[in-house]
């Protein structure tokens, strides 16, 4: 089997896509037999907070990914078909991933203004 060699240049990559990937690729690897979800929203937490976006210290990315739970997991399905071998297509997760932060900062912001 002839393995792809693809080298990724890291600083043209927005952080936001490339943290996206991060826990992508933690959720497909599914390291433990259980709470794989939970560690993957304090990666999330933990890469999000290394960035720079401090949103989920006051808005619960938990719970906007619990109210959107079939979402989650139709779109975690729909991107990791193919991951193993690198056809996948993340856009779907990026679309979700994003929307998760642009949905807390809304919340944030709503908040704030009131």
């Amino acid at each position: 089997m002839h393995e792809r060699s693809r080298k990724i240049d890291q600083s043209k990559i927005p952080p936001l896509l490339a943290a996206a990937s991060l826990v992508f690729d933690f959720l497909c690897i599914h390291p433990f037999r259980a709470a794989n979800g939970r560690v993957s929203r304090l990666l999330t937490l933990l890469t999000l907070y290394h960035l720079g976006h401090n949103v989920g210290r006051y808005i619960s990315l938990e719970r906007i990914i619990e109210q959107n739970k079939e979402s989650y997991y139709e779109v975690l399905q729909t991107s990791s078909v193919g991951w193993q071998d690198g056809s996948h297509d993340i856009m779907p997760w990026f679309h979700y991933f994003l929307s998760t932060i642009h949905t807390a900062y809304r919340e944030f912001e709503e908040r704030v203004v009131q």
